[in-house]
């Protein structure tokens, strides 16, 4: 572990919702497993789902939507009270955290990757926890697959 200097946790929605609440233990978890590694002067990006869900859950809807608006919908009214769930849980540790919606595309323009590039390096200099999620209001391909894994590996 001491030559590893970057580590990625790709977080899903089934560990971060159940029954469309919020699993408060899980966060905590996670993030208390992250100021650990960050301690230990790592730099660590969490890849997070669970906009959807979060969304799901404070609609009141208790099965996946099939139409993509209403999704897309859920992704929106989700994303903040998850950035809000991580930011609670990271001020326990003193820790900022920061949030970046990308796109595939993204990755695949050279100027906006090397803009995501920088801007993580300067999270990673200011000691920030980078929170990567997918931009899932706008990118319905990716919804349809759910593609936070390939980003994670991206």
């Amino acid at each position: 572990m001491k030559s590893i200097k970057r580590i990625i946790i790709k977080v899903g929605s089934s560990s971060l919702v159940s029954n469309g609440k919020i699993n408060d233990t899980m966060f905590k978890n996670i993030i208390s497993t992250i100021n650990g590694l960050m301690n230990k002067d790592m730099e660590v990006v969490l890849v997070t789902s669970g906009a959807i869900a979060v969304g799901m859950g404070k609609l009141g809807l208790y099965q996946e939507p099939k139409n993509m608006a209403l999704k897309q919908a859920c992704a929106a009214l989700g994303q903040a009270t998850l950035m809000n769930e991580y930011e609670k849980h990271c001020k326990e540790y003193n820790l900022l955290c920061a949030q970046i919606l990308v796109n595939h595309d993204d990755f695949e323009n050279r100027i906006r990757m090397q803009n995501l590039s920088n801007t993580l390096e300067e999270l990673f200099n200011n000691k920030i926890l980078p929170i990567i999620n997918e931009n899932d209001a706008l990118n319905v391909e990716e919804i349809k697959v759910g593609d936070n894994d390939t980003l994670s590996a991206l």
